[in-house]
């Protein structure tokens, strides 16, 4: 997807997992790619998460930009075991998409209401 294709459409940068690594490479990472896109370190956890706070600050916004919407839709997409139902999970705070130590569990289109607006 591009933006020449898709003008209308946002892209937004997820560093999910930063605990995994040093904190020096992930700022270094954000400082990089928010030069592109807007760009959040996350900590994806029920309990003890990082980054959702400013994820979902985004997402208000942007469903505010766009008053002509009843309500935005936000796909994630990324490699297979990079964390994308636990950001789910994280984001609605207990567990509706189901996730797995192995690629592949999640297969087919889910969708999960945030808010009435996202």
């Amino acid at each position: 997807m591009s933006k020449k294709n898709c003008p209308y459409k946002h892209i937004v940068c997820v560093l999910n997992k930063t605990d995994l690594v040093p904190s020096k490479v992930v700022s270094s990472w954000v400082k990089y790619l928010s030069q592109f896109y807007p760009t959040i370190a996350f900590q994806a956890s029920i309990n003890r998460s990082f980054g959702k706070i400013a994820l979902l600050n985004l997402l208000k916004q942007y469903s505010n930009v766009f008053t002509n919407k009843k309500s935005i839709s936000v796909g994630l997409i990324g490699y297979p075991n990079v964390g994308k139902s636990s950001v789910i999970n994280t984001l609605k705070r207990k567990k509706v998409c189901k996730t797995a130590p192995v690629p592949g569990e999640t297969k087919v289109w889910q969708y999960v209401t945030l808010t009435n607006k996202i």
